[in-house]
């Protein structure tokens, strides 16, 4: 392990280097003694903290943080180790602002210990935003009536029970979860299983239909439309499909016995 050099023994030049790091650093950065006297404070720290001070200044960060993290002092003091890590990225929401900052201390030695603040406001706003919209669309999902939507993954099985799928076709929770696919498809083919195919076609394309009977928990069928679609991870790499099936029978005004049927899948 690396020692950690003494400043008072850097070459000048090294020392200046690591203040403009710290000075320019985009997060805060806090040099404190265990009594929680601050040492040092760099612009963005201040920046963040300021909030805060109210009239006792920013000398203590003990004082300025007791009225959202009052165990710091004490969990400090707990804290038995000569040198490691008290807490990481704890969150922590600021008064009188919008502001939530994430929370980071390590212990250098027995009589220094540094602060790390990192304002994260965008992140959790950005990741409330994505819950509401999960919510949202998971409402409409499970609140549809003549569509099942849900997810199959890679090996084609059945990722997660959607009430959907309830709705459709009778099936409940331990019907389908990790069930295989081809369970939907009545009479399926197993040396050219429809539903294998449409799957298969669906990862060439990016997405793949198939009009056809499908099946109930009760063994009755309908005339449906199933549409796969490949579902991407963040860099593009296939990591399943979302799978839509519509019940035809009630939509189409036609007789199911003269409906059409599609070409099955090659």
């Amino acid at each position: 392990m690396t020692p950690t050099p003494d400043l008072m023994t850097m070459p000048p030049s090294a020392y200046e280097a690591l203040i403009e790091f710290i000075y320019l650093a985009p997060v805060g950065i806090i040099k404190f003694r265990p009594d929680g006297a601050i040492d040092m404070a760099n612009p963005m720290a201040v920046q963040l903290l300021m909030p805060l001070a109210g009239t006792s200044g920013l000398a203590n960060l003990y004082t300025l943080l007791h009225d959202i993290f009052p165990d710091l002092p004490d969990s400090v003091a707990h804290f038995t180790d000569s040198a490691g890590q008290i807490f990481d990225q704890l969150q922590l929401a600021i008064p009188t602002t919008q502001l939530v900052v994430s929370f980071t201390v390590n212990k250098i030695n027995p009589d220094t210990l540094m602060a790390v603040i990192q304002d994260i406001t965008s992140a959790i706003e950005q990741e409330i935003r994505i819950l509401d919209d999960q919510q949202r669309f998971r409402a409409i999902f499970e609140n549809i009536r003549d569509y099942a939507i849900y997810t199959v993954n890679l090996d084609g099985r059945v990722d997660e029970w959607n009430r959907s799928l309830g709705r459709i076709g009778g099936w409940e929770p331990d019907d389908v979860t990790n069930a295989p696919f081809s369970m939907f498809f009545p009479d399926e083919n197993a040396v050219h299983p429809q539903s294998a195919a449409l799957l298969q076609r669906a990862r060439k394309l990016g997405s793949a239909d198939l009009e056809g009977w499908r099946i109930r928990k009760d063994g009755s069928r309908f005339w449906g439309d199933t549409i796969a679609t490949v579902l991407a991870d963040h860099v593009g790499r296939p990591v399943g499909f979302v799978i839509v099936t519509r019940d035809l029978t009630a939509a189409d005004t036609r007789k199911i016995g003269l409906l059409p049927s599609r070409p099955a899948i090659p």
